[in-house]
């Protein structure tokens, strides 16, 4: 037979109580004169029509709670009065008797809803309960330190004079050093001190050298006549220095102006070159 329903307040009403399995006695139903507040609330998707519930120290489910021709639509909520007997087995069926739901061992001390989709047990009044889902725990990357950039730098070679010397080579003595002077006269700058020094000190060291010939020399620019008398001031400039620094052999100053250059190209490189004092060892 088809069954046909009608939905009244919280209830399905069964117009084909024979379509239901039939109503229960008036034998069957619990007791409900007096005990505690229960709403049973049906959160699953299908029709409940059949509800059994009982003391869980019974042996069996017990008979439906929900009476001749009555069916818990989705959603609704039906209150009941239970004796104050905890706890409570409750189990829901189809109008087929096949189980929806059911929970045992439900302590009900108090006025009490249960939801049948999760079978948990909430206090009238009061939200279901949820199940806090765990919540993911995102760690933060660390965050990428900055690695400074060494820029390595190629080092600049810094060129710094030789150390000053003077050598004695066959028929002269050999400096490795310019005697500088300052532009356009015969006074000796303090840089040219050192190997000046080194000078006197060979010179000193060898009395067998008793002459020696101071011969200065200039570049090619100028005037011809100005750079021979300038070369020959610079040449009396350095015989007076050694002699103030206890040279004993003979010192003959004499010029050459631009007449001996070593080079010829007008570069200034060249004009370096040019520019010189040298030393000749005459006995």
């Amino acid at each position: 037979m088809t069954r046909s329903t009608i939905v009244i307040g919280y209830s399905v009403v069964c117009l084909a109580l024979s379509a239901c399995g039939g109503a229960p006695s008036s034998s069957q139903m619990p007791s409900a004169s007096s005990g505690i507040a229960l709403e049973v609330e049906n959160d699953l998707p299908q029709v409940v029509c059949y509800l059994k519930m009982s003391p869980s120290s019974d042996s069996n489910w017990g008979n439906d709670w929900l009476g001749e021709a009555e069916m818990l639509a989705t959603g609704a909520v039906r209150p009941f009065t239970i004796p104050a007997a905890v706890p409570w087995d409750i189990r829901a069926e189809d109008c087929q008797h096949n189980q929806l739901a059911e929970g045992r061992n439900l302590a009900l001390a108090g006025p009490s809803r249960i939801h049948l989709a999760s079978m948990t047990v909430s206090p009238i009044g009061a939200a279901p309960a949820v199940v806090a889902q765990p919540v993911p725990v995102v760690v933060a990357e660390p965050a990428p330190v900055a690695t400074p950039e060494v820029v390595l730098q190629q080092a600049v070679p810094v060129e710094t004079p030789p150390v000053a010397a003077a050598v004695i080579r066959d028929d002269h003595i050999e400096i490795n050093q310019t005697i500088q002077f300052e532009p356009g006269s015969a006074t000796i700058r303090e840089e040219s001190t050192p190997i000046l020094t080194q000078l006197a000190e060979v010179m000193r060291a060898h009395p067998e050298i008793t002459r020696v010939r101071v011969e200065g020399h200039t570049d090619a620019r100028g005037n011809a006549a100005q750079n021979q008398s300038l070369s020959t001031l610079r040449a009396n400039a350095v015989v007076t220095w050694l002699r103030g620094h206890q040279v004993t052999a003979t010192l003959d100053a004499q010029g050459f102006g631009s007449s001996r250059a070593l080079c010829a190209e007008d570069v200034d490189a060249c004009h370096q070159r040019n520019r010189r004092v040298e030393f000749f060892i005459l006995r």
